[in-house]
């Protein structure tokens, strides 16, 4: 079922960002050259900012139809289609299917549509936040923002500035 694969896809953009692996790091996954200044990525179905210092990478997987990373950070855009049933109670399937995979991560806000989840790792506090907007007929995009904890706060305005900027065509 696709709602499965893509809660567990959610663990994974959220780990892979947190984690900083060598794979999203790795050179020949970049996309773009580090940008110089903000400009909006336009996409088939969404228009994106990047931000100056990012840069697009390749994505590790078909649902993911978007990433980004600087240094130490990385954001994600995760498309699906969900069906009618799954609507209602997605963001805790979304927390639930994290859980299942990694029981020590903390969450450290919840709202409708988004959650804030923290996890300690070889003595590093990783953030990520999660936003979920949704389409027309249950398509649904999942946008990950990942970052140490002690830079949270300076990446949060580029978080904001890169979340405000999402916008989905019609």
């Amino acid at each position: 079922m696709k709602i499965i694969k893509l809660g567990v896809l959610v663990v994974v953009i959220l780990f892979l960002g947190l984690l900083a692996t060598k794979i999203l790091f790795n050179k020949q996954n970049v996309l773009s050259p580090i940008e110089t200044r903000d400009h909006v990525i336009i996409k088939d179905k969404f228009n994106i900012l990047l931000p100056q210092d990012w840069q697009e990478i390749n994505s590790v997987d078909k649902s993911i139809v978007f990433s980004a990373q600087n240094s130490q950070n990385s954001y994600h855009v995760t498309y699906d289609v969900v069906e009618d049933a799954y609507k209602i109670d997605y963001l805790t399937y979304v927390k639930q299917s994290i859980l299942k995979v990694s029981p020590q991560v903390k969450f450290t806000l919840e709202n409708k549509d988004e959650i804030e989840a923290e996890l300690s790792q070889n003595k590093a506090i990783y953030k990520s936040w999660i936003k979920i907007i949704w389409g027309d007929n249950n398509e649904v995009y999942l946008l990950s923002f990942n970052s140490l904890k002690s830079d949270w706060e300076s990446n949060k305005q580029i978080f904001d500035k890169v979340m405000d900027s999402f916008e989905i065509k019609k």
